[in-house]
């Protein structure tokens, strides 16, 4: 018979977790002590309940360096934090020894922002309003005195976090719980951007290799392209691959993905998924385009419609053989104006077509056609 004892299921349980402890955010608390003593508190707690890492001077868990003065240890360790959190109450503080401009609270805040840390403001909303009165009468103010701010440096401490491009939201409180509300919703959004960021990462890697396989294709084609061995079958399947007008249509339809056809039912297919219908006549039409080097030919005309625009995309019908099938094309001798778009609020109707173009030509404007 095996005994069981205590230590045993300790240790059992301990071995479900293996390595080091999984990290946590490590938020820093910024203000003066004795009149926030209980606000501190109270976002300790709160932080902790969230299963963070608080980080308070008051309760020994920044480490002191025989070195460094104490303060020289908050702003030291305000670089190993994620979050800092600064409340603005009425009392200066101590005087920061480096700058005796600031207090130490403030020069945190400094640190944190000089370090681009995601910071959270937040000022008694007493102080806050009576900020608004220093500004109105900032040219006398050192001659004022104020009943919530026993120091004018806090207003114009206010003053130079307003002055920020960046990084400096702040949000007046009346008690620990507004600020704890506040934080609840800030934690929440920026945990779902994380999330939305994490997709597009994958997004971002998929297009990245898509990007190197298309840039190596590329170089296979312009080597073998160089050695005239165009009329290889192989040679042309690879040109195929990577053919010109596929990445016109995907610049055109600002499509995020590979586009691939080789043929004109499978490109009609792929525009008819975008929202494009074949219009019922080919034209033996002239490029519109503004590009000098003009493509005439039979054109074949697809039409996306909404309510309130048009597209009108253009496919060169001497793209594709008798058969449909997409023709080998390089880069070099790849001509942009076999295929186009056009965007608009709408169109010439169908039986005006012939009797507009007629005139285009004629006119010597064909560039000012009503595409």
């Amino acid at each position: 018979m095996i005994k069981v004892t205590s230590n045993m299921i300790k240790y059992n349980n301990n071995s479900l977790f293996y390595g080091e402890k999984m990290a946590k955010p490590r938020i820093f608390l910024s203000s003066t002590f004795y009149d926030l003593k209980q606000i501190r508190f109270d976002l300790d707690r709160f932080i902790r309940d969230l299963g963070y890492e608080a980080v308070r001077n008051e309760q020994g868990e920044i480490p002191f360096s025989k070195e460094k003065t104490l303060e020289d240890s908050c702003y030291k360790e305000i670089e190993t934090v994620d979050i800092v959190v600064s409340i603005v109450g009425g009392r200066f503080g101590a005087t920061s020894v480096g700058d005796s401009q600031y207090s130490i609270s403030q020069r945190e805040i400094h640190t944190a922002l000089k370090l681009d840390k995601q910071v959270f403001i937040f000022i008694d909303k007493n102080v806050y309003s009576e900020y608004r009165t220093y500004l109105v009468n900032k040219e006398n103010a050192t001659n004022m005195r104020f009943h919530f701010a026993d120091n004018i440096k806090i207003f114009q401490h206010i003053e130079y976090l307003e002055s920020l491009p960046k990084n400096n939201v702040i949000c007046p409180f009346e008690s620990s719980s507004d600020i704890i509300n506040y934080l609840k919703e800030q934690f929440a959004g920026l945990f779902q951007r994380f999330l939305q960021q994490q997709k597009k990462i994958k997004e971002v890697n998929l297009i990245e290799q898509l990007a190197s396989t298309s840039t190596s294709l590329q170089k296979m084609v312009d080597y073998f392209s160089q050695i005239n061995i165009n009329h290889n079958e192989n040679i042309n399947d690879l040109v195929l691959s990577n053919h010109p007008a596929m990445f016109k249509i995907k610049e055109l339809l600002d499509i995020k993905y590979r586009v691939f056809f080789l043929s004109m039912t499978e490109l009609t297919s792929l525009l008819a998924a975008h929202g494009f219908e074949v219009k019922e006549r080919s034209s033996e039409i002239i490029s519109f385009s503004k590009s000098d080097e003009k493509s005439s030919g039979i054109y074949t005309y697809f039409i996306k419609e909404e309510p309130t625009w048009n597209y009108h995309l253009f496919v060169n019908e001497s793209l594709f053989d008798t058969e449909g099938k997409l023709k080998p094309i390089s880069m070099e001798n790849w001509n942009k104006d076999c295929i186009y778009m056009h965007e608009g609020g709408g169109f010439f109707p169908d039986e005006d077509y012939e009797h507009l173009m007629a005139e285009a030509e004629l006119a010597g404007i064909i560039d000012n056609a009503p595409f």
